[in-house]
């Protein structure tokens, strides 16, 4: 199925249909997508990102989504380290925001699914803690407080090096 999605699709689509994907092959088959913390940030490896569908946290589970959207790659970076990816948006102008963005704070990496500028929402799919897991939810703009959009547009393109490890 995710194999099928890469070839269908590039960039941010494949990121965002990937993370659509997981979660929809989990719920079908009745299985809530475990959050698990990994461990101290920062340690290497953190973990794999192809332990996705074992229980993760928000930037392993991100940056397997956003992995799968980036033909040569995208590597597992601390949470605060992705206010350092692609370009932010400022926030008077999140309604340009696209699907395959990113919601950074210091302490959260979330990616958007979709944006609903009329209504001043996004659709967002993150690891949400031990009692929710991994999901899908939407969310006013507003509630993002100590939060920036990353958009990704130069990881996704190739643009921009996606190795953190150089």
């Amino acid at each position: 199925m995710l194999s099928n999605i890469q070839t269908q699709y590039s960039g941010r689509e494949a990121a965002v249909n990937s993370a659509l994907a997981i979660l929809q092959l989990a719920a079908d088959k009745g299985i809530k997508l475990d959050y698990e913390h990994k461990g101290t940030a920062g340690v290497r490896p953190y973990v794999r990102t192809s332990d996705v569908a074992s229980g993760v946290d928000c930037n392993p589970f991100v940056s397997w989504c956003v992995d799968k959207g980036v033909e040569t790659g995208f590597q597992w970076r601390p949470v605060g380290s992705f206010r350092k990816v692609g370009t932010e948006i400022k926030k008077d102008d999140w309604n340009t925001a696209k699907p395959g963005d990113l919601l950074s704070s210091e302490g959260h990496i979330i990616i958007i699914v979709d944006n609903n500028p009329e209504e001043g929402t996004f659709t967002i799919a993150h690891a949400s803690g031990t009692n929710r897991g991994i999901l899908v939810e939407e969310k006013s703009y507003n509630s993002f407080g100590g939060y920036s959009v990353r958009d990704m547009t130069a990881v996704y393109s190739g643009e921009e090096d996606t190795d953190r490890w150089k």
